[in-house]
């Protein structure tokens, strides 16, 4: 039971971390767009 609940909970994880891994890059990359935006 525990080790069914420890998966579930990694899987969780996983796609939190990987959501904000992908939110942390998009906002980077508009970063750097705007900033190219900003010096053209």
């Amino acid at each position: 039971m525990a080790i069914g609940n420890n998966l579930l909970v990694n899987r969780e994880f996983s796609i939190f971390n990987k959501s904000l891994v992908l939110a942390m890059n998009n906002s980077l990359f508009d970063f750097y767009i705007n900033k190219k935006f900003f010096i053209l």
